[in-house]
């Protein structure tokens, strides 16, 4: 089992509703940017050490694997919320408007160690979170998602409709 961190790293289809993407299209979009919860923490991998790692994973030994569960990502690659927006400030040249709040709706507040997948496997990811900040940030900035509003739901993950679910026997009566 290998349990993902948060996934970043630019893509055609970006998702800019996980909180590396979100921050940065925002404040390089020159709009303000409300943080909930700011001081909680979070992992983060990027999208091609993610792949990496579960080629990793397919190509070990069984004895190695089975039965294992692994974190995927590196210690380094935990930050606070408020770390990811000093990372963001620092790659558009610190010019973004952010709000800080309490009461957010999401509890998770978590640091995890990912030693087991370094020293069983030999994985280490090999791109960081201003690298890809910094890409996306510029990527933004020359309009490569101006359709952003037009589009949300296809950069998005937060819009279900019952009639995407379509209906299933299991789910009536």
């Amino acid at each position: 089992v290998l349990r993902i961190s948060t996934a970043y790293g630019l893509s055609p289809r970006m998702r800019f509703d996980l909180t590396s993407s979100e921050f940065t299209r925002t404040l390089a979009a020159g709009l303000e940017l409300v943080v909930y919860d700011a001081d909680t923490w979070r992992p983060y991998c990027h999208v091609s050490d993610i792949s990496k790692a579960v080629m990793t994973a397919l190509e070990a030994s069984a004895a190695d694997v089975s039965g294992e569960v692994f974190n995927v990502g590196h210690s380094d690659e935990n930050y606070t919320k408020r770390m990811v927006v000093d990372v963001v400030q620092d790659a558009i040249g610190g010019t973004g408007k952010v709000t800080f709040e309490e009461g957010g709706r999401d509890p998770r507040n978590y640091r995890v160690n990912f030693d087991k997948i370094r020293d069983r496997l030999g994985y280490q990811p090999d791109v960081r979170v201003p690298q890809s900040v910094a890409a996306v940030a510029q990527a933004v900035q020359a309009g490569a998602y101006d359709d952003f509003d037009q589009r949300q739901s296809f950069y998005t993950n937060h819009t279900i409709s019952d009639s995407a679910l379509g209906t299933h026997p299991a789910a009536e009566g």
